[in-house]
């Protein structure tokens, strides 16, 4: 069950990243 959470965890991560990246680099600047 791990194995097949890993991958789904990751690719979300990644999506929230590219969705948040904008909000966070703003708020950075």
């Amino acid at each position: 069950m791990s194995e097949s959470s890993e991958p789904d965890i990751l690719f979300e991560g990644a999506e929230w990243f590219d969705q948040n990246k904008g909000k966070l680099f703003n708020g950075a600047c």
